[in-house]
């Protein structure tokens, strides 16, 4: 797989509540002002141990489940068109 060149200019934020529940909005998103930056997407797979007792040199792992870790944090700038959003 090969790697895209990304630039994070331009990019917004944005919300809607559903109409419906489990389907997507497609009108209504408004814009979360001032965001500074946004949490890691995609985290890397934990790392699990699986040496056991006949190992004698070196441990032993395998790859996990990859954890957003429950909540996310955006950073912005707190301005009043922050708190009125």
């Amino acid at each position: 797989m090969s790697n895209i060149a990304m630039s994070t200019a331009g990019v917004t934020v944005n919300y809607a509540v559903e109409a419906t529940a489990g389907t997507r909005p497609t009108m209504g998103y408004i814009q979360i002002p001032n965001i500074k930056s946004v949490p890691e997407m995609n985290p890397s797979p934990e790392t699990l141990e699986t040496t056991d007792l006949s190992q004698t040199e070196f441990k032993t792992y395998v790859e996990g489940l990859k954890d957003l870790g429950g909540a996310l944090a955006f950073l912005a700038n707190f301005t009043t068109d922050l708190e009125t959003a």
